[in-house]
């Protein structure tokens, strides 16, 4: 069956009518050349609106992956907290894996997925406590106490201190100041940093117990 058709008489002045009849060709193609001009503009903006929202969902994944692998961590080292420090690495592991399961059963999530988060909350949380650490082990260099006095007022393990200290001199050779130029420096980059910029949730995480638990511990 033919399609239904509808007649339809267009007035049009004479000149006009003769232009369209000579370049007609040319007007068709420039209608053509719109028409695919506007459909990939369309479908571009919709890629970059697909792409806008897959990002969005994609940070609200990663901001929900930290936010469990900081609460996991937490409820990780409340658990570990009592082990005697003289247990095995091999029992200590043991344990945590035990603490991981039921951690992970508690908020309803897969064993895995918690440890990746815990993992990746400590690789976040690590440089940050390293950097607070060394930081009070050069306010005591400073101080002219020895290694093992900073070790005995500061609670953290003397080789630990050694390592520090070697590299806050090293760092101050590379700066070309000494050991209390060094100090001043990063005091005075510590105080302009605070004052231009509030402490995300991660620094306000880092207590002495997160120090603790970056000293190899969960």
């Amino acid at each position: 069956m033919s399609r239904p058709t509808v007649p339809i008489k267009i007035d049009l002045p004479i000149e006009l009518a003769e232009g369209l009849v000579e370049h007609g060709d040319l007007l068709l193609r420039a209608i053509e050349k719109a028409i695919l001009e506007t459909r990939r503009s369309i479908k571009s903006e919709r890629f970059e609106e697909k792409r806008a929202e897959r990002k969005r969902k994609r940070e609200a994944r990663d901001a929900e992956f930290l936010i469990d692998g900081r609460k996991a961590h937490r409820l990780l080292r409340q658990r570990l907290k009592s082990l005697p420090q003289s247990l095995k690495n091999k029992h200590r592991q043991d344990a945590r894996k035990d603490a991981i399961v039921k951690i992970a059963d508690a908020l309803g999530l897969l064993p895995l997925y918690v440890d990746i988060a815990i993992r990746r909350h400590r690789d976040r949380l690590l440089p940050k406590v390293r950097k607070r650490r060394k930081f009070s082990v050069l306010r005591y260099l400073v101080q002219g106490l020895s290694n093992s006095e900073i070790a005995s007022r500061s609670g953290f393990p003397l080789a630990m201190v050694i390592r520090d200290v070697a590299e806050l001199r090293d760092d101050a050779r590379g700066l070309g100041l000494s050991v209390f130029e060094l100090e001043r420096k990063r005091t005075e980059e510590k105080a302009r940093f605070l004052s231009t910029q509030k402490q995300n949730d991660d620094d306000n995480l880092i207590k002495w117990a997160d120090i603790k638990a970056a000293q190899g511990r969960p």
